[in-house]
């Protein structure tokens, strides 16, 4: 699904600098190279004219009036790489009481990190704890681009932050040490992007709910365990899926409308995945076609068919926690008599057991 505004010229980070920006206390070589020579020049040049003129400077500088807390509280969304349009956001939020945040979203999964941040003249410094990093599962939803980020947890320590107008630049935040710049915005603008941003992501829908989407509409009839599987017709010679040994099917039936111009495939087209706890089994979508049932099946524009979406799962899983089936359907019709790419615009639907 690719759909709503961008940052009005403002980019958030992408998957990766989204986890670089949240990762913090990284530092670039030839930065701390530039500083450690920097600070031998001073150190050989101390008593020359030039460093008496640079000290000088920074006597001024010390006199500058310190930044106001209304400077620096709000929203700052980042620069660079993808944005709203890809399902993400990533943004800076400081509160006129010393409370700073990292936050990112990205798909409607939100990762925060709290700290802190103190003003000294017309520098801010914030401080973040370090926490145990890992792999963050974000389910795909908008452009497909991600099923998840490494995250890696340093910590932030008197991390230098300038502000100048609306404008907010630094490399304390960066895992690499790369600059990273911002631009303030509002509270609503914040929002509205952080809604733009969730309505990407995956949809939680119920057995019996009624969804209707760009190129199909459907309704989960059902979502059941079963030993075997059988066509809608059985009243004569069939095919069914027989009872296996230590598993047990998933089974989700589905009512289906092409609601497109042109014939489509659903088995081929969209995709399935089950979850059972934290274990994963892709899926298959099959169409009834009377005494037996095919991923080969197509629908034709505007008739409607049953489903048969369903996988095998060993019975010792079944325990292992909450069973779900996502679902991800091409959200244009172009789309939808090819084979499945998560590439391809699509909307992502999650139905609980």
């Amino acid at each position: 699904m690719r759909s709503g505004s961008g940052f009005a010229g403002v980019r958030p980070f992408g998957l990766r600098s989204a986890a670089n920006a949240l990762g913090g206390g990284g530092s670039d070589s030839s930065v701390s190279d530039d500083a450690a020579t920097a600070s031998q020049g001073q150190e050989d040049s101390a008593d020359s004219p030039d460093a008496k003129g640079a000290s000088a400077q920074e006597d001024a500088a010390a006199e500058e009036p310190a930044l106001d807390p209304s400077e620096v509280s709000g929203y700052w969304v980042l620069n660079g790489g993808k944005g709203v349009d890809d399902g993400i956001l990533t943004a800076y939020w400081f509160d006129e009481n010393g409370t700073f945040v990292m936050k990112a979203n990205v798909l409607g999964v939100t990762l925060d990190r709290e700290g802190t941040y103190r003003i000294e003249g017309d520098k801010v410094y914030v401080n973040v704890p370090g926490g145990e990093g890992g792999h963050v599962d974000v389910p795909g939803g908008g452009s497909g681009a991600a099923d998840g980020i490494d995250v890696e947890i340093k910590a932030i320590e008197d991390g230098e932050v300038t502000i100048d107008g609306d404008v907010l630049s630094t490399r304390a935040t960066s895992t690499k040490g790369e600059l990273i710049t911002a631009n303030r915005i509002s509270e609503e603008q914040y929002q509205e992007y952080f809604d733009q941003v969730s309505a990407l992501g995956p949809k939680n829908i119920a057995v019996g709910e009624a969804v209707e989407t760009p190129t199909v509409s459907f309704t989960v009839d059902s979502f059941s365990l079963v030993d075997e599987i059988y066509p809608s017709d059985t009243s004569g010679y069939y095919s069914y899926l027989s009872d296996e040994e230590g598993k047990t099917y998933l089974l989700a039936e589905v009512t289906f409308t092409n609601e497109g111009t042109e014939y489509c495939s659903p088995g081929y087209a969209t995709e399935v995945m089950f979850n059972v706890g934290e274990n994963t089994y892709n899926g298959v979508v099959e169409v009834d076609g009377g005494a037996r049932f095919s991923q080969l099946y197509s629908v034709d524009p505007k008739e409607t068919s049953v489903l048969y979406i369903h996988c095998s799962v060993p019975d010792a899983a079944l325990d292992s926690g909450d069973i779900k089936m996502t679902w991800t359907v091409p959200s244009e019709q172009q789309y939808m008599n090819t084979y499945w790419k998560a590439s391809f615009p699509h909307d992502t639907f999650i139905v609980t057991m």
